[in-house]
């Protein structure tokens, strides 16, 4: 079964037979879809099918799709739709969790208690120099005393608030990338509470090619290498020990606008290519 979220519903799709099944916002019926525009759609390992749409709900159904119970994120005092679902994550590193890409932020939603925990980039808040991780207030006064720069304010968080896309750091499960829009890549510790902002600097190369990520991959045979698909079209592999993005520029010869890199995954039978 494959499921297809559209601006026309949610579609289920038997690949086997080539049947499919529409699922529609249905006026004043209790446990249908409440809007037809449905973003994103995850399901997960115990046939749990969670989908994201245009109005800041996330509904909660199974594989036959007979009820969907909304959830709806807490407003903010920013747009009216500020609060689009645009990713769903799950890890068993954080059981009964949803983490949910919005553009208005990262949200973290703990199921049974039905509980939102928003972490945005506030008005004003500047994040922290690109590709430093944060220093403590000790640190910094010395580093001032050297006449070196600082590496941002204690407390800084999130460095965009779009996101776009969240995965696990699988070279070191607990801890979150991030990815957002104006905003580069985020690694994100949600024990400690502690954020690593990778940002463009024009003047380092070793950086991220630009602030914009659509999408990331990371894989269990080379954890220690990650995948940056960006806006731009610029592929970056992100070494993460070295703390180095190398760039590769898919058809360097093409005069014509890049396109951008929307997903990416490995195929099981064929492990040495990306798509």
């Amino acid at each position: 079964v494959l499921w297809v979220g559209t601006e026309s519903g949610l579609n289920k799709f038997y690949t086997k037979t080539g049947r499919s099944y529409r699922y529609k916002k249905v006026p004043g019926k209790d446990g249908s879809l409440g809007t037809d525009y449905i973003n994103v759609v995850h399901e997960n390992n115990s046939g749990v099918l969670w989908t994201g749409a245009f109005v800041g709900k996330i509904y909660r159904t199974n594989v036959m799709g007979r009820r969907f119970t909304p959830y709806r994120l807490p407003p903010s005092d920013q747009m009216l739709n500020d609060q689009l679902v645009t990713s769903i994550f799950e890890t068993p590193s954080y059981p009964d969790t949803l983490w949910l890409g919005t553009v208005n932020g990262l949200q973290r939603f703990q199921r049974e208690s039905c509980v939102f925990t928003p972490f945005r980039l506030e008005s004003g808040t500047r994040p922290r120099v690109p590709g430093m991780p944060e220093k403590r207030d000790t640190e910094k006064k010395q580093a001032r005393g050297k006449g070196k720069k600082t590496a941002g304010k204690k407390g800084s968080g999130i460095s965009g608030n779009m996101v776009i896309s969240v995965a696990e750091c699988l070279d070191d499960p607990g801890k979150l990338w991030v990815a957002t829009v104006d905003g580069g890549l985020n690694k994100f510790d949600p024990r400690a509470g502690t954020w690593i902002n990778y940002r463009h600097d024009s003047k380092n190369r070793r950086t991220i090619s630009e602030d914009t990520v659509f999408c990331i991959y990371q894989s269990g045979e080379k954890p220690g290498e990650l995948w940056v698909g960006t806006q731009s079209g610029i592929l970056n592999r992100f070494l993460i020990k070295d703390k180095h993005f190398i760039k590769y520029i898919l058809n360097p010869m093409n005069t014509r606008l890049p396109a951008a890199i929307m997903a990416m995954r490995k195929l099981k039978d064929q492990p040495e290519f990306l798509w």
